[in-house]
Formats: structure tokens, sequence, C-alpha cells
């Protein structure tokens, strides 16, 4: 994935596109966030749209945080992360 700076006080959108190889049609079951770091943790469900998947955060205090994006494709679970800086 990459990194993300916001603000404190922000609530952002993070959408991660999801490709497989040359699979052109595949389903993405169960995915799920958890958002860690600055003694915080939080967590929560994503939506799906197509090969898509979004979710919301919001931190409740600036610091680096790690955001994990957890899904399914057929018979693998796979993990993707984000570094997230939060400014005052």
């Amino acid at each position: 994935m990459g990194n993300l700076t916001m603000y404190l006080g922000e609530r952002r959108k993070v959408t991660l596109a999801v490709t497989i190889g040359s699979a052109p049609d595949f389903t993405i079951i169960g995915p799920t966030w958890e958002l860690t770091g600055n003694q915080e943790s939080l967590a929560g469900s994503c939506a799906v749209d197509g090969h898509n998947i979004s979710m919301e955060i919001e931190p409740s205090a600036a610091g680096c945080y790690t955001l994990t994006v957890s899904f399914g494709v057929a018979t693998e679970k796979i993990k993707r992360k984000l570094q997230v800086l939060v400014l005052e």
C-alpha cells in the first residue's frame, strides 16, 4: 500500500484496489480493517465494490499508526498494511 498523512480531526476514506495477477474475475471475502498505534486500537468492516475495498478512519490522537486490511480471495488470506501519520 504505502503511506498516508492526515491531520487530527480528519475522517478519511481509504480505498485499496485489489489485483490478483492475471485473474480478471475473483471475489473479495470478509474484508476488515484495524488501526493500531499511539496506545489506540480501532477496527471495523470494509465496503467492497468490485475489486475495491474501502473504509473510513478517524484517529483520535496525533501520532504514527498502522492500518492493516485483511481479506480473503478463494482459499487465500491476505493482509496489506499502510502507515498513517496524524499531525496536529
